[in-house]
């Protein structure tokens, strides 16, 4: 399993002053953005170089989505046309129940990507858990390509 710990967190950035002459100007706070952890590594394929990317957009617990990105490509680097892909993202809710979901691709040349959406209000993660991803092809599966799910501070 490849797997990288990667803290999902927004940073905020506290109200500040803007001195403008001899008057004091507030400026609001912008709003925390999801930030992204990913990890790659080999996948099974056609291709000279097949890989597999997973991709997590989220703060903290709270994910967004998971995105699975395939890509395949014969020497000297020409995209490589593959057939019946599938993607399986799998991972553990903050209630102790799995996650699982997965996608399929018919053909496509060069690459393939998923997105899973996930409800950031409902949908929170267990601290300290693994979101991970795979790709299945020619009856292969590719080693799990993980991110842990770390707590916003």
């Amino acid at each position: 399993m490849r797997t990288s710990i990667m803290k999902l967190s927004g940073s905020c950035i506290g109200a500040g002053a803007l001195l403008l002459g001899a008057a004091a100007t507030a400026q609001a706070a912008p709003t925390p953005q999801p930030r992204n952890a990913v990890e790659c590594g080999s996948a099974p394929g056609p291709g000279t170089w097949n890989s597999l990317c997973v991709s997590v957009v989220g703060r903290g617990q709270w994910v967004r989505s998971v995105e699975v990105s395939y890509d395949s490509t014969t020497a000297p680097y020409f995209p490589t046309t593959f057939c019946d892909v599938a993607a399986h993202v799998f991972g553990m809710y903050a209630d102790g129940t799995h996650y699982s979901d997965s996608g399929h691709v018919g053909c496509a040349q060069g690459a393939a990507d998923w997105t899973f959406t996930i409800n950031p209000d409902e949908d929170v993660f267990q601290a300290g858990s693994w979101l991970c991803g795979t790709v299945s092809w020619g009856g292969q599966t590719s080693d799990p390509n993980c991110v842990k799910i770390e707590p916003t501070l």
